[in-house]
């Protein structure tokens, strides 16, 4: 019996350290897997320490600057009521001009504004989507009064969402 003592001792010590090295390359996976993710959200977000981010937001008389490089994080808020409202003005305005387009079109067009909306009301504007947005609406170019409506809403974004479009 004293013979298997040894053995059982030594087993119960390669099981330990067999243990302790799956739970080593778990965490070493785990940390790994979260890291990408982070890394990913940053170069997603314009953070990662290849990329910097410049936005620059003019008020009438105030402005915000925020830039982000390498692990930083910057949230910048501001209330621009009249920038809200001139939007406001150019998408009922685009939605009017809706009139003058081909029966068929209109409710697309309608749909087209409507998502645009929507995107302009997110925090943060995804370019990708506002661009595609915006390519549509230039689509519909069979009317100057939705043409020119239209040409204002890219004036409007193009100043208050720098690089958007660009």
């Amino acid at each position: 019996m004293q013979h298997h003592r040894p053995i059982a001792g030594r087993l119960a010590q390669v099981l330990d350290v067999m243990a302790k090295n799956f739970l080593e390359e778990v965490a070493r996976r785990l940390v790994a897997g979260v890291s990408r993710t982070l890394t990913l959200e940053g170069i997603e977000m314009g953070l990662d320490s290849n990329v910097s981010q410049f936005n620059y937001f003019g008020n009438h008389g105030g402005a915000v600057a925020a830039m982000a490089t390498d692990n930083a994080s910057v949230t910048a808020n501001q209330t621009n009521s009249a920038a809200a409202e001139e939007l406001k003005t150019i998408l009922e305005d685009l939605k009017k001009s809706t009139s003058d387009l081909d029966a068929d079109r209109q409710q697309a067009a309608l749909e087209t504004i409507e998502a645009m909306k929507e995107a302009l009301s997110d925090a943060q504007p995804k370019p990708s989507i506002i661009k595609t947005i915006m390519n549509s609406l230039k689509g519909f170019n069979d009317c100057s009064s939705f043409a020119t409506h239209v040409a204002a809403l890219a004036t409007f974004v193009s100043t208050h969402f720098p690089g958007t479009l660009g």
